[in-house]
């Protein structure tokens, strides 16, 4: 099965705890990462934003996909989250087990 890793970018650190608990909760990833304090530079209704946020990295199996994104989106407070999923090409047999185990529970 195909490991994936989810690329979320989120206001602050509360929403992205939020937004990985409730994924945790409902087993659709095995874990999430949150690196703080991430500049972002970007284009939003006509302005050149400069703004601070928190990179969540989820780590789950190809076929929660729609599942995840869909669950994101009704939680995120951004108008349009940035949700973009990378499909592993090499990962450790070990840590591909663990991600496994820890979503045997999920419902595909």
């Amino acid at each position: 099965m195909d490991i994936s890793l989810i690329y979320v970018t989120c206001p602050n650190e509360e929403s992205a705890v939020q937004i990985a608990e409730s994924l945790l909760k409902d087993r659709l990833v095995a874990c999430g990462n949150l690196v703080p304090a991430m500049k972002s530079i970007y284009h939003w209704e006509g302005e050149l934003k400069h703004e601070t946020e928190t990179l969540l990295i989820l780590k789950t199996i190809a076929p929660l996909i729609s599942r995840i994104q869909r669950k994101i989106a009704e939680i995120h407070p951004y108008e349009v989250p940035c949700i973009i999923e990378w499909q592993s090409s090499s990962i450790n047999s070990e840590y591909r087990d663990w991600i496994l185990d820890q979503l045997k529970d999920s419902t595909l």
